[in-house]
């Protein structure tokens, strides 16, 4: 994937029911950034710029739409639309904290992780 020959890092992943993969990455220059790839030809279907300076987990929701944590000025977690990648929603907390997506609970709310690297 070219991210504009930026140094970026892949930090994880999640395929869709239609098999594209869901890619979140962070770099030190830019926002954290989610890329939807098509799993046949490896083209960039869309990619996302997120106002924080990680994005660190993604993990699809019920809906099949990416849930995606980052950290930045605090945690922030996006739901993004699978067609297209605009934001659904986005939650801040304010806290000083790397927010990592563990699972979905069984209504399909996702179950968020913090840590705080203060402690």
């Amino acid at each position: 994937i070219d991210w504009n020959t930026q140094t970026i890092r892949a930090l994880d992943m999640a395929i869709g029911l239609d098999g594209n993969i869901i890619l979140v990455g962070d770099n030190t220059s830019s926002p954290g950034r989610v890329s939807k790839i098509d799993a046949s030809s490896g083209a960039t279907i869309w990619t996302t710029d997120l106002p924080t300076s990680n994005a660190l987990a993604v993990v699809l929701g019920l809906d099949g739409n990416p849930i995606v944590t980052g950290r930045g000025q605090g945690y922030h977690t996006f739901k993004l639309d699978y067609s297209n990648g605009n934001p659904i929603w986005d939650y801040g907390s304010g806290i000083e904290e790397n927010g990592r997506i563990t699972t979905l609970n069984q209504n399909g709310n996702p179950v968020l992780l913090a840590e705080n690297n203060s402690y």
